[in-house]
């Protein structure tokens, strides 16, 4: 049977708007990976997206970057009038292994967000948006 030996972290925070058609940096954290490990780590991250009652739509795309390059999945939410006023959850994942694996030493994760359309507000909540473990 293998026990788990790893390291949860969240980084939370709250609700936050954001400006339609620019990159929004959600959350960047600093993490270390320590001599000996094997790199493999696993990184989550979730929002809920809120736009405004009448907004037409569009849609918001978020990704991962690791020490400046993007990786993983790209996560993307559409909203449509008239189901447009509720709230949708965005996720995207990145395992690092084989060829990927972290190296030893500090890396910097950030999750960035951007909304396309005719918003008139969107905002997110902040539950979830950076999770990782080894």
């Amino acid at each position: 049977m293998h026990r788990w030996q790893g390291q949860l972290n969240i980084i939370q925070y709250f609700s936050v708007e954001f400006t339609l058609g620019t990159i929004h940096e959600v959350v960047s954290s600093e993490i270390n990976i320590p001599s000996g490990h094997n790199g493999v780590v696993l990184f989550l991250a979730k929002l809920r997206l809120q736009p405004y009652q009448n907004d037409v739509g569009g849609n918001s795309e978020m990704w991962l970057n690791i020490d400046g390059v993007n990786v993983g999945t790209l996560g993307v939410q559409e909203f449509k009038k008239p189901n447009g006023d509720s709230s949708r959850t965005i996720s995207v994942s990145y395992l690092s292994s084989d060829v990927n694996k972290l190296s030893e030493g500090n890396h910097t994760v950030k999750v960035y967000l951007k909304a396309n359309g005719s918003f008139k507000n969107i905002s997110y909540s902040k539950d979830l948006p950076l999770v990782y473990f080894d």
